[in-house]
């Protein structure tokens, strides 16, 4: 399936998060692009470039787009320190 789709209608993205809670969303989107990468005979590099380009077209310059950048950069912020407290918590029970 994936190799029918043209590659200027190729838009990827994840709203779940892993099962195992040290992984973080980053880890699981870069094994997506990996494997969509590998199917397209494209690097993932360019599969990321694809898909940021396409989701450059779809929502055009829309100012609410530097707002949602932040807050998913806040997001892994947040993530990132909840497993560190999690990582330290369970060091302390040790």
């Amino acid at each position: 399936m994936v190799r029918k789709i043209p590659d200027d209608r190729l838009l990827l993205e994840i709203d779940v998060l892993p099962r195992r809670a040290d992984t973080l969303p980053s880890t699981v989107f870069r094994g997506i692009l990996e494997d969509i990468a590998e199917i397209k005979g494209l690097s993932p590099e360019d599969v990321a470039a694809l898909n940021q380009r396409n989701i450059r077209e779809l929502v055009g310059d829309s100012p609410r787009v530097a707002e949602i950048t932040a807050l998913l950069k806040h997001s892994r912020l947040i993530v990132s320190g909840c497993l560190e407290i999690r990582e330290r918590s369970t060091q302390l029970r040790s």
